[in-house]
């Protein structure tokens, strides 16, 4: 008899090296950060096909073959509270450019890598486990997306989602424990809203709940001639329109009103810090 699968058997490991092209696969040893995630969805295809179902000529309804011409993967978001590592892997993948000052505590500072400079996006590769039920390994994976979302009664949460070119079993073994890593938390840091010429110093009583939205609206292409075996795969993803949208919900004084009202030109600025800074270990922050 089978036994029942159980999501909380669920395992998955990814990477913080990319790929050198959507072909070559991130070596198993170094796919070796595992964070618990809050939901997730397993992965599917996404194809498009031929088939003979409504076609004449047959002599009946039914098709008489179904054939898969092109399909790569979905990574469904999934959602876990936000960690140095968890941030620093989307925004990477997502924006692309990343300038790293400072040791032995990093400072990275990551913003949109101009599409003139970087076409295609970044691939990396994930291993996922469900128990004894199944073990693959995807690559040529990119993020499409991330949200940070903040609210008042729980760590700072980050989703991300995206897709990958290849889905396979493989053998290769899982991190053997959850990576360590530093928490964010809503308690602690700032937000600041207002004219860029005389930015309001911190509006936090006042904000009920914030997420922000940032994706490189990616467009996955396929080419002819594909290697044999490879036909249908896909043969890049290109970077589409960039983009990141905050929301914030306010409670909105005469200073505030007066901002909307007059239409200035506004800027929001928002600092997540995690514990470990406030009780001065080496902790991290994130603008």
């Amino acid at each position: 008899m089978a036994g029942e699968v159980h999501t909380r058997t669920y395992s998955f490991a990814f990477s913080l090296n990319k790929q050198s092209d959507i072909l070559t696969a991130v070596a198993d040893a170094a796919i070796n950060k595992m964070r618990p995630v809050r939901t997730f969805a397993p992965m599917s295809m996404n194809k498009k096909s031929i088939s003979d179902k409504d076609w004449f000529g047959k002599g009946h309804p039914f098709a008489t073959f179904y054939d898969v011409v092109t399909k790569h993967y979905v990574l469904p978001s999934r959602e876990m509270s936000a960690t140095n590592l968890d941030i620093l892997y989307a925004s990477a993948f997502v924006m692309g450019k990343i300038a790293t000052t400072g040791g032995p505590q990093y400072r990275h500072e990551i913003t949109f890598e101009d599409l003139s400079t970087l076409t295609e996006c970044r691939y990396t590769s994930v291993l996922e486990k469900m128990g004894s039920i199944y073990e693959k390994k995807a690559s040529g994976v990119w993020i499409n997306s991330f949200r940070l979302h903040g609210k008042m009664d729980d760590h700072l949460l980050i989703s991300w989602e995206g897709g990958a070119r290849q889905y396979e079993a493989s053998v290769a073994a899982l991190p053997a424990s959850v990576t360590s890593a530093t928490f964010f938390k809503t308690l602690f840091g700032t937000l600041s809203f207002g004219p860029f010429s005389n930015m309001t110093a911190d509006i936090c009583a006042k904000v009920l709940d914030w997420q922000v939205d940032i994706t490189q609206a990616a467009e996955p292409k396929y080419s002819l001639c594909s290697a044999t075996g490879e036909e249908g795969l896909l043969s890049k993803v290109l970077r589409g329109k960039l983009s990141a949208k905050a929301e914030i919900k306010i409670e909105i004084d005469a200073a505030v009103r007066e901002n909307f009202l007059d239409q200035d030109l506004c800027a929001l600025q928002i600092t997540a810090k995690s514990e470990d800074i406030i009780t001065g270990g080496a902790g991290s922050d994130v603008n």
